[in-house]
């Protein structure tokens, strides 16, 4: 069998819910994963076609379906690798599936909510430079006009973009280093949606690796690798020799304070009722919950943000108007 990785263009939020969502319920009612593969690829679009057949072909030849997809480098994630080979050793691929278009299901949503709300705000600002200069199409002819509202906008759109590009690097920056991982937990709202997120990717690949009968060590540090948390990553590496000579999870977790004080409680009543499974699954939802809820109350406040910037430069533009006028009149009074 070939063992290259094979390249496919990356899917996107939406067509990885909708995938996972479609196999979960195709392996629930039976069917066997190389036909719900080619089910699944019939009349879809041509990448996410391309990443199916691939599968299919892997699976055909016998390879696990978590290997499978770790071939697609470019267009699955460590955690739905991670997570699908565990849940198909444990039996419960329908499960892992659930796990991961739940996961993404909510990224989609937050990503909705946010384009919802910053549409119209990034209508006006793009506006507010372009109207007050309409007068140049008259005085100055259709050059002036551009020249004076197309800088504006360039500088506008190069500083979005500038900080577009900045809060990326610093985010992939975060995750290989708790320096930059607690700066960015510190923004308001930001912080606690990449807090949250983060805690959901942790719990849902730690209930697959123990569905699966990993041992608690090594769950614990799968889970903590695909968390993307340094701090967390850190602690299960500290955590690995008290787990490995019998301590529980959840004293541990106590110990290196990565989860919140009601997350340690709960997830100690759990270990202890041994109710993990569902317990672990409900810590999940709860997360990703919690960090659409963080998302959408941060992209209520952005708005507000850019709209306080249109009225600065309105602002300037008025004050730049007047002192120009005055100019004139004191010129013309000197004479």
């Amino acid at each position: 069998m070939n063992n290259d990785f094979t390249t496919v263009q990356q899917l996107s939020i939406k067509e990885k819910r909708e995938f996972y969502t479609s196999l979960a319920r195709l392996i629930r009612s039976g069917s066997a994963l190389p036909n719900a593969l080619e089910l699944m690829a019939r009349d879809a679009p041509r990448r996410v076609s391309d990443l199916l057949r691939g599968l299919q072909a892997r699976v055909k030849d016998g390879e696990p379906l978590g290997d499978a997809l770790l071939r697609h480098r470019s267009s699955v994630t460590e955690l739905e690798a991670t997570i699908i080979s565990a849940a198909g050793q444990a039996g419960k691929l329908d499960h892992g599936c659930d796990q991961l278009a739940r996961y993404f299901d909510a990224l989609d949503r937050s990503h909705t909510e946010m384009r919802r709300r910053l549409g119209y705000p990034l209508l006006v600002i793009t506006l507010v430079p372009i109207l007050p200069n309409i007068a140049l199409l008259v005085t100055g002819g259709p050059m002036a006009f551009l020249t004076t509202a197309g800088g504006s906008l360039a500088i506008i759109y190069g500083c979005f973009a500038l900080i577009c590009i900045a809060a990326w690097s610093l985010n992939e920056f975060a995750r290989s280093n708790t320096v930059a991982e607690a700066f960015l937990n510190r923004i308001p709202g930001l912080g606690a949606v990449r807090q949250k997120f983060a805690l959901a990717r942790f719990f849902a690949t730690l209930d697959a690796q123990l569905e699966a009968r990993v041992n608690i060590w090594e769950a614990f540090r799968n889970a903590a690798r695909t968390s993307d948390s340094p701090r967390i990553i850190a602690a299960a590496r500290r955590a690995m020799p008290m787990l490995q000579t019998g301590e529980r999870l959840s004293e541990a977790l106590s110990r290196e304070r990565v989860l919140p004080a009601e997350y340690i409680r709960t997830f100690r009543v759990a270990e202890a009722a041994g109710e993990m499974d569902s317990e672990l699954t409900l810590l999940a939802t709860r997360s990703e919950e919690m960090a659409v809820a963080a998302l959408n109350k941060w992209s209520r406040i952005l708005p507000g943000v850019i709209y306080g910037m249109a009225v600065v430069y309105v602002g300037y533009v008025v004050f730049t108007f007047y002192r120009d006028q005055w100019s004139a009149a004191a010129g013309m009074f000197n004479q």
